[in-house]
């Protein structure tokens, strides 16, 4: 992705420990109308987040496609690892999510 840095953000990379700490939450609101609710305010505060992180660099004609692309790929990883029971610990998902981000799946 061109002009972003995920070592730069504080945004997705800060939400990984605190979303351990709410795992029977998460668990209790799965099959419930507040899962999509909390989800969708999640991905707001994230796109915020990393739109701060994207000013000033980059091409701006493109910089909402990069937004949906790392907000959507860290609601990915996170809801999987969430799903999965939060086992690995936070720092080894951070340091997964921005291999994939920088490096790419190959």
């Amino acid at each position: 992705m061109e002009g972003y840095r995920v070592e730069d953000a504080n945004g997705p990379r800060a939400h990984a420990s605190p979303a351990r700490r709410h795992l029977p939450a998460y668990r209790a609101l799965i099959g419930n109308d507040g899962l999509s609710v909390s989800l969708g305010s999640i991905k707001e505060i994230l796109a915020d987040l990393v739109r701060v992180d994207l000013k000033g660099r980059g091409q701006t004609d493109r910089r909402e496609t990069t937004v949906a692309f790392v907000v959507g790929a860290f609601m990915a990883v996170m809801t999987q690892w969430l799903d999965g029971g939060a086992k690995a610990v936070p720092a080894e998902i951070d340091a997964h999510f921005r291999r994939l981000i920088e490096n790419g799946v190959g």
